[in-house]
């Protein structure tokens, strides 16, 4: 536990207290987030103070800070005049406007500079609006984080990602509306935290249009993906609330406020765009602002018959009201921005939220979808959260305390080696994004999203450390190099193989000489390169050693065939030392010459490692890109110390084969990445080989006194006769580094199940369930059309929002459980541009171990299809075997007559002389951004290469993908869940079997499955421990509930049995589908489960039942009467007789009959009526299996249709 000092600056105070428990020295209160006492702030009433205990002392001035993190106001402001005479904007407004901004600023918030063009890189376009162009750039300086007092200059946070809004047509005059937008910010930026932040200004070079530059954000309200917690929209919604309120205090308003100018980023939900913000007392009443979807009705006269949209009934009254209220028809009675932060802040609202989300919490109906949405912290996690202290004047009783928001770990896709470098992935300037002790940084490309799927390459939790990525050292050579045969194609030929170990020369530079042979001369034979016999230079020379630098090097087509091979240097070595004597005094012819010294001298060695792609004759475009992107990838994760993990959706086998320099083949990623480890990887003894001889100079012209340098020959390789080309790893990789399947399988989700859940939604499995068996076919395409579709149900509305255009109706898909319902009035028209379409056959796929595993196990389950139900819930119901890539615009229109007449098109120029006859201005992105129709073929060329996914179509069952034998399994299941089937059996012993009178019994029988309904038969009876039944003791069935039933048992008088060494054999029979338990022992069994009423006479005791079937011999009849749904006491004994092809005789005799009078005039009064339960199986009874005990051989016990007692009829003989 430690006090806080008030004189450290914010930074000093995160340093100095870093997980520690901090207390305030003046009351001995936690202090939140180690930057200052919220208690001694609010008592504080001197500014001065006020800003002590917030943001400490100027280490210059020694006066409080003045502003976040490291600002005072006294000192920075004459730094920032210091260079007003540095930069000009050469407009005069601009300049004054910036000078402005900088003298008066009091934080860093308030700051904007002027920033040159040239600072930008990585500039891509992003969209066009009304008024301007906006792109995304990487700032190089940055923005301003305060002043270093050691280095006497501006703390900057590097590389930042920016977003760049040009001007339109600002180049020769500064509207009125560009510098309003301006002034507003500037006066608001310092105030609000939750604008967006307004760097500086700058000019593009080309058309002198003016730019602002913003923080970059690319999520908007319209982005918003699945659920999120409502307490933290509603922390989004009241930051909303209070940055309106700041501007409306500012004499302001914003009148352009939709769902596209609220942007969020992982911590804050932000207000942009203030093109449309004008002074109060400036607005005129005759014009309208706003985008059209968003403009208030009354504006548009419209919505004058009170139609509103519906309120969901789980809503909070609170809530509804301020909704309604909001929607009034008259403006003046809507509601105040201050009662909305009232309503959202208010503990009546936290406590209905509360109570709302405990009492769906319990109901076991609620939706999971629901209760996510409703999710709540622990109630001992609903702690006051302290009041940010910005604009405290503004909401002095804005205090929420019951919003506590976890902001997640950020996790990272892709990543370069230290601050600075470029994204080996897109070629963008990554970013630092943390910084721990000893100089780890992490690094990311902010332009890229994390989609965090299972079979990502995943290194979110991976610090990089610079000293990881050294090139002070080297390696040390561990002992002599060995010469190994290998080949290529027919030829062999030898290669210098060694063994390294560490980073640092351990052995003197002559013996590194001799061990290589540096000092000699290269014998070449065809592709065979090997050192000369004797000599050229002495020992002595010079010997440097570096590491490569460089990318590594492709060769194509090399030794004339279609073959590649990649050179991966991870060291250079050059020689240069005095020529011996014996080499210049040697005199003899040059065959001679050649023999004894070689025919080149390399001045410079490469060495490390060697990959052939051979086969390349039989390979795809598709699996081609594939592979160029795993080496590249694989190469920079290696480079940084990375690990690589990837599933095996697409394995090393179906790519091109690819052989190491010793001839073995790496199939598997683990083979590769232990390669690329042993060659990139510090501190292991590692094997490498010399792999290219460069700066080949001739040994004749060694001889010469001055050697002609343009006879120099630039590189020969061991194995390498020719080549068609080299090209460094990234040229040769080219676009493929993000334009090739994997790369979409992971920004899509490609070949992931799709699920349909009961808001008619399509969902993304997060899970993934197949091997690929071949690599997707993958075309180019190049078409564009429109169409125009009418959905019919709620449920196609939902496919269609989803790309899904080939499906109506998915009754015919198993596991999917939608009540579908009737959708009317409004036509979707579809604007589509492919550019490639991905095929997948079912029978290149395979189901993972994982998956096949998990099926297995469901289908042996005792609830099958409960728990393949929530397998398929998990993993998706359905699977699209054709996907198109491209961009997609659509519209929703009302019905109207021209409507029905339109036919689908397929040209631009088509398109918008469509889009005029149905009066269409406007269609909206995929991500609700708007695009004029006037712009629509600037739209198609900015974005040919951001893709989307715009169809899902050649959609089958995802169960497709399971093989056969699974397959049928699971149709059998679902074929048998609606009939009568045998739920289970089981043998009970009676050892603790207690008796009121000795005669009559009840036990208890606990299922070991609970089942999910009453609605089942039980048929059993009461055998001996040597498995034979009791014919003297009767059992009947009954008092049925979810974990049980009751085994009703009668002996008769003259039974003499020990019922405590009996069993009771029982058969559970019922419809699996309301029962939700199907045992996997005896599935295929039929069964016929029928009841007859019997009325029992007492001068009668054979009784024929029909049968609705036809019965054979070896059939095994069960049967039990029961006399009320109450009474279950076994009073009947019942026996097979005769049975026939239809019917079946049973002898009943009812206990309490024996006793009943003769007498004719009582015979009415002798009928007892009962229901008689029948069961009938095509099998014998001894085939089935006992589901609680397969330890011993139990039977359970029935009648069976023997030849004996078949009663041959007239018709039978015919």
């Amino acid at each position: 536990m430690i006090t806080i000092d008030r004189d450290l600056n914010i930074d000093e105070r995160k340093e100095k207290y870093r997980n520690r428990e901090v207390i305030c020295e003046k009351n001995w209160k936690h202090v939140i987030h180690h930057y200052h006492c919220m208690d001694c702030l609010n008592e504080e009433t001197d500014d001065k103070e006020k800003a002590h205990i917030q943001y400490g002392i100027c280490r210059e001035c020694s006066q409080p800070n003045t502003g976040n993190i490291i600002w005072c106001s006294f000192c920075n402001i004459k730094y920032l005049q210091q260079d007003f005479d540095k930069w000009t904007s050469e407009n005069e407004d601009i300049d004054e406007l910036i000078k402005n901004s900088q003298l008066k600023a009091s934080s860093t918030n308030g700051i904007i500079e002027w920033i040159p063009y040239n600072k930008f890189t990585n500039i891509k376009y992003v969209t066009t609006g009304s008024f301007a162009k906006v792109y995304s750039a990487n700032w190089i300086d940055g923005y301003i984080r305060g002043w270093d007092l050691e280095t006497k200059n501006w703390k900057r946070k590097k590389q930042k990602k920016v977003a760049l809004k040009e001007l339109n047509d600002s180049s020769k005059d500064i509207s009125k509306g560009f510098l309003n937008e301006l002034e507003t910010l500037v006066k608001l930026l310092e105030l609000n935290p939750f604008i967006v932040p307004l760097y500086g200004i700058s000019q593009h070079p080309d058309t002198k249009n003016f730019i602002l530059v913003f923080k970059y954000i690319d999520n908007n309200f319209h982005n918003i993906q699945g659920f999120t917690p409502l307490e933290i929209l509603e922390s989004r919604l009241i930051n909303i609330c209070i940055s309106l309120k700041l501007i409306h205090l500012n004499n302001l308003v914003h009148r352009d406020l939709h769902l596209g100018n609220i942007l969020q980023d992982d911590k804050n939900t932000y207000i942009s765009d203030f093109g449309l913000c004008r002074p109060a007392n400036e607005m005129n009443d005759q014009n309208i602002y706003g985008v059209l979807p968003y403009i208030a009705p009354e504006v548009l006269q419209i919505c004058r018959d009170g139609k509103r949209p519906e309120i969901r009934a789980e809503i909070p009254l609170i809530l509804k009201d301020l909704i309604q209220k909001c929607w009034d028809e008259i403006p003046e009675n809507r509601s105040t921005i201050e009662e909305i932060i009232d309503v959202l802040t208010s503990e009546e609202l936290f406590y209905k939220l509360l109570n709302l989300r405990l009492d769906l919490a319990a109901l076991p109906s609620s939706s999971s979808d629901t209760k996510r949405l409703l999710d709540v912290p622990d109630l001992s996690e609903l702690e006051p959260m302290p009041t940010t202290q910005i604009a405290t004047d503004v909401v002095d009783s804005y205090e929420p305390f019951f919003l506590k928001r976890e902001i997640n770990q950020i996790k990272m896709k892709y990543v370069d080696c230290y601050c600075g470098k470029t994204c080996f992935i897109c070629n963008n300037r990554t970013s630092k994004l943390s910084k721990n002790d000893g100089g780890n940084v992490l690094l990311f490309d902010p332009r890229i999203s994390d989609t965090s799927k299972e079979y990502d390459i995943s290194i979110s939790d991976t610090v990089i450390k610079k000293n990881d990525v050294s090139t002070s050292d080297f390696i040390a050579i561990d002992s002599f190099p060995t010469l190994v045969k290998t080949s290529t194609q027919d030829s062999t030929y030898n290669i210098t193989k060694l063994a390294i170990k560490g980073l640092n020369i351990s052995k003197s530079n002559q013996q590194v000489i001799e061990y290589l042979k540096l000092n000699h001369g290269l014998l070449l034979d065809g592709c065979n390169i090997q050192p000369s016999e004797q000599a050229i230079f002495a020992k002595n020379g010079e010997l440097s050693i570096s590491i490569y630098d460089g990318q590594p090097m492709v060769y194509t087509e090399i030794n004339k065939t279609t073959e590649l091979c990649i050179n991966f240097p991870i060291a250079e070595i050059e020689y240069k030392g005095g020529l011996l004597e014996s080499f210049l005094k040697y005199e003899n012819k040059n065959e001679n010459l050649h023999e004894l010294y070689g025919h080149f001298f390399a001045r410079k060695t490469l060495i490390g490692n060697k990959l052939f792609i051979k086969s390349l004759n039989l390979v795809t475009s598709t699996q081609m890109n594939i592979l160029k992107y795993y080496l590249i990838y694989v190469y920079n994760l290696a480079k940084c110390s990375i690990e690589v993990k990837f599933n095996n959706l697409f394995t090393l086998n179906l790519l091109p084969k690819v052989v190491t320099m010793d001839g073995e083949e790496l199939n598997t990623h683990e083979e590769f990445s232990e390669w690329i480890n042993n060659l990139y990887q510090k501190h292991q003894k590692k094997i490498v080989y010399i792999i290219s001889y460069n700066n080949l100079i001739p040994i004749s012209q060694l001889r010469n006194s001055k050697p002609d340098d343009s006879e120099t020959y630039d590189e020969r390789q061991p194995g390498i006769v020719d080549f068609k080309e080299s090209l460094s790893l990234v040229d040769w990789v080219g676009n493929a580094a993000y334009d090739n399947l994997i790369c979409w399988t992971k920004d899509f989700n490609l070949f992931h199940g799709l699920m349909a859940n009961q808001n008619y939604e399509i969902e993304i499995s997060k899970k993934i369930a197949m091997d690929f068996i071949n690599i997707p076919k993958v075309n180019l395409s190049n078409k564009s059309y429109l169409k125009m579709i009418k959905p019919l149900t709620k449920l196609e509305v939902g496919l269609i929002s989803s790309n899904i255009f080939s499906i109506q109706n998915l009754s015919s898909f198993p596991f999917i459980k939608i009540d579908d319902e009737i959708y009317e009035g409004f036509y979707y028209i579809l604007v589509k541009f492919e550019r490639y379409e991905i095929l997948l056959d079912v029978d290149n796929v395979k189901p993972t171990k994982e998956f096949e595993q998990i099926i297995e196990k469901a289908l042996n389950s005792m609830k099958p299809l409960k728990d393949l139900q929530r397998i398929f819930n998990e993993y998706g119901h359905l699977f699209p075997q054709r996907i198109i890539l491209g961009r997609s615009l659509k519209i929703i229109l009302p019905n109207s007559s021209s409507n029905d007449t339109f036919e689908n098109v397929n040209d631009v120029n088509k398109i918008l002389k469509s889009l005029d006859d149905l009066n269409v201005s406007y269609l909206l992105t995929q991500k609700g951004e708007s695009v004029e129709k006037d712009n629509l073929s600037q739209w198609i060329d900015d974005t040919n290469g951001d893709l989307e996914i715009i169809e899902l179509d050649n959609i089958m069952p995802f169960n497709k993908i399971l093989k056969a034998e699974q397959q049928k399994k699971i149709e059998d299941i679902l074929n048998k869940f609606n009939d009568y089937r045998i739920i289970m059996t089981g043998i009970t012993d009676l050892k603790d079997l207690d008796g009121n009178d000795d005669i009559l019994y009840y036990k208890h029988i606990n299922v070991e499955t609970s089942l999910e309904d009453e609605n089942y038969e039980v048929f059993g009876s009461i055998i001996s421990k040597d498995n034979s039944k009791l014919d003297n003791i009767y059992v009947n069935f009954g008092l049925y509930d979810f974990n049980g039933f009751y085994a009703i048992i009668k002996k008769s008088e003259i039974a003499n049995t020990d019922l405590k060494k009996c069993y009771i054999s029982w058969m559970i029979v019922g419809r699996p589908s309301q029962l939700s338990v199907f045992s996997p022992n005896n599935r295929d069994f039929q069964v016929n489960y029928f009841k007859k009423l019997v009325e029992l006479q007492s001068n009668k005791l054979n009784y024929r039942i029909e049968t609705s079937f036809s019965l054979s011999e070896g059939y095994t009849i069960f049967a039990h009467a029961y006399h009320s749904s109450t009474n279950y006491e076994p009073n009947n004994i019942i026996k097979l007789i005769k049975w026939s092809r239809n019917s079946i005789i049973f002898q009943i005799t009812n206990l309490s009959q024996l006793n009943l009078n003769d007498d004719p005039s009582m015979e009415t009064k002798n009928i007892i009526s009962m229901d008689l339960n029948i069961c009938i199986l095509p099998t014998d009874y001894k085939n089935l299996k006992i589901c609680n005990n397969k330890e011993r051989e139990y039977h359970l016990i029935g009648y069976i249709l023997a030849k004996e007692n078949l009663e041959i009829s007239a018709e039978d003989l015919v």
